[in-house]
């Protein structure tokens, strides 16, 4: 069974609400399940959120657009993880963060092809534009150990899911691979951390409407083309703590 897991919550730090954020009527978070949905590789999908309040209202979505859901700890999203793999019973996690409106349905395919290929603790693609190839496999024994050898307080472990693991290659075993060069752009920013990330995104999606199934060809196509539109958000740098 492998599930691809969509981590969300109204509270970001840089942008709270983001997930829910307008593109086209549409809250971007619909747009992250919906693309995740045309993957071929993944069994099931589990939105896995907190209990806060706020976050209802993404469990709602979630359950109209027929995706399973698990609220559990606002800040141990390892423990959410965990909690996700078992109630889905998963041996296999699809990690996705739901500031992806658009994560490429064909790379999730891909890295879990790559995982069948050659079974690993964590199987990552790199390379790709921020947001697009965002898609992390790792085994429900994995995490489980994750879990085990951090500790709650261990915030930065434990709210950065597949860092125990990266950090610690003579645990596990870790196989990371480049993106095609062709599609090999890591300098544009496609993910939602702040509001010009958005801005980027709406004129995405804008310019392909009503299509929404457009490719990643196709919009590394695009912005190629419209430089002016790559740039808005150039300025703003990856957080990494």
């Amino acid at each position: 069974m492998i599930t691809a897991v969509i981590q969300a919550r109204m509270s970001s730090e840089r942008l709270p609400g983001k997930v829910m954020g307008d593109i086209l009527g549409k809250p971007m978070l619909y747009y992250v399940i919906r693309r995740v949905k045309r993957s071929k590789q993944i069994d099931g999908i589990v939105l896995a959120t907190s209990t806060q309040e706020q976050d209802r209202q993404l469990i709602d979505l979630a359950h109209k657009l027929g995706v399973e859901t698990l609220a559990g700890s606002e800040h141990d999203v390892l423990d959410r993880f965990v909690k996700a793999a078992e109630q889905s019973k998963a041996e296999v996690i699809v990690r996705i963060t739901a500031d992806c409106p658009l994560i490429e349905p064909e790379v999730i395919d891909k890295v879990v092809k790559l995982y069948k290929e050659n079974p690993s603790d964590y199987v990552f693609i790199d390379g790709y534009p921020l947001g697009t190839g965002a898609a992390e496999v790792m085994t429900a024994s994995a995490l489980n150990k994750s879990y085990r050898l951090t500790r709650p307080e261990q915030r930065y472990y434990r709210e950065h899911v597949m860092t125990f693991m990266t950090e610690h290659p003579e645990i596990f075993s870790v196989n990371i691979t480049m993106a095609p060069e062709e599609l090999r752009r890591p300098n544009y920013r496609l993910c939602v951390d702040e509001v010009a990330d958005l801005e980027v995104v709406r004129k995405i999606y804008e310019h392909f409407a009503p299509n929404e199934d457009f490719t990643l060809a196709e919009i590394i196509d695009f912005l190629d083309n419209h430089p002016e539109i790559a740039g808005i958000n150039q300025h703003i740098r990856q957080k990494t703590r």
